[in-house]
């Protein structure tokens, strides 16, 4: 199993204009953005928030995409090698107290 990668939003958080880090909020794939100064809020996450990443069989930039599963991944346009972000990043429990996100098709 890889480590652990610690990948950062593109974007600062709402409440506090703090870095964001991403990890996985539930299982089935589904990752937050979670604020790194108060650790008090977690938001959705969106493609324009996630940032390129090195392709670790060809050094390539890798984007982001949502597969077929709706999960989020990165694909190597070069070598066609891709991975999963949700298995990639730290579970929110290791990083954070806990602060509720509901899931897009949950009710609020």
């Amino acid at each position: 199993m890889k480590a652990k990668l610690l990948i950062y939003s593109r974007r600062l958080s709402k409440c506090c204009n703090s870095k964001e880090l991403i990890v996985l909020s539930r299982d089935g794939g589904f990752i937050s953005r979670d604020c790194m100064k108060c650790c008090e809020k977690s938001y959705h996450v969106h493609l324009k928030d996630l940032p390129e990443q090195k392709c670790d069989q060809c050094g390539a930039a890798m984007k982001a995409e949502i597969n077929w599963e709706r999960n989020y991944e990165y694909v190597c346009k070069r070598c066609h090698a891709s991975w999963v972000i949700a298995d990639r990043v730290p579970k929110w429990s290791e990083r954070f107290r806990y602060a509720g996100l509901s899931a897009p098709r949950e009710a609020a």
